[in-house]
């Protein structure tokens, strides 16, 4: 694996510069598509007329931009449960006697047992453990792990190992209690996550109810609504209860995003 002269990965650099990106998964697809039957939906509820698409893209864009950070938000989720999960199986290992090296080969076979091997955790844990088969160094592999998962736990765990193994003193206590606090914190974020899954449902069908309001009118009452399409104060105010929409929308996703 090629290394620079800091000794960071380029292949992990490379790959997290990828995976930072938008992309053009089936997911993102799905994202984009979604924009795009909000802004037309947007524009036939709040001022009657396809033509209104082009001077409301910024809402479109505004959607995209949030959805796409629930999915990397969501993916994120997904690896930091991934990786409770393997620095338990690691503790498992070491408590058992094996060595660092061994311990994490140890969790490549349980993680591929867990979810099989396919998932993304365990294809880096393939590679780790090839890459400790041929005697790199343990630092060297975990400093690629952790940029390659790109989340601050497997980050943090990297740098302890490193200073760890150079000031000596207990080094299985030292990491065991690593773990043991990292998959405490970890467990606290799920814990709040499942939690919060209720009221972050009852925030996407409040978000909804407005809208499904104006499609009921638009739908049951043909002409209902006509009195606020093609004059300006009708214009006025439909723009005024759409920002209001928008910021509500807003503020109700802050409310509920709770980090540890």
């Amino acid at each position: 694996m090629q290394r620079s002269p800091t000794g960071k990965s380029l292949t992990g650099s490379r790959s997290k510069n990828i995976a930072g990106g938008l992309g053009f998964s089936k997911e993102y697809l799905r994202v984009y598509a979604e924009a795009a039957l909000v802004t037309v939906l947007f524009a036939q509820l709040f001022y009657g007329t396809f033509l209104a698409v082009i001077p409301i893209i910024p809402i479109g864009v505004y959607y995209a931009k949030r959805r796409s950070s629930d999915v990397r938000l969501k993916k994120k989720q997904e690896k930091k449960d991934e990786f409770r999960e393997c620095l338990l199986c690691v503790r498992s290992g070491l408590r058992a006697g094996y060595a660092m090296e061994n311990a994490w080969k140890n969790a490549h076979a349980q993680m591929e047992h867990l979810y099989g091997k396919d998932n993304e955790m365990v294809k880096r844990l393939k590679t780790m453990k090839g890459r400790l088969d041929i005697n790199e160094t343990m630092e060297n592999v975990l400093d690629d792990f952790a940029e390659e998962m790109d989340i601050e736990e497997g980050k943090s765990f990297a740098e302890v190992y490193r200073f760890a193994k150079k000031s000596g003193g207990n080094f299985a206590k030292i990491i065991e209690g690593c773990i043991d606090r990292m998959s405490e914190k970890l467990e606290v974020e799920r814990e709040i996550r499942t939690l919060t899954a209720a009221k972050r449902m009852e925030q996407m069908i409040m978000n909804l109810i407005p809208l499904g309001i104006c499609l009921y009118l638009r739908l049951g009452s043909p002409g209902y609504l006509d009195v606020m399409y093609g004059n300006v104060m009708g214009i006025a105010i439909m723009t005024g209860a759409l920002a209001v929409y928008v910021a509500s929308y807003e503020i109700s996703g802050r409310i509920i995003a709770i980090e540890v």
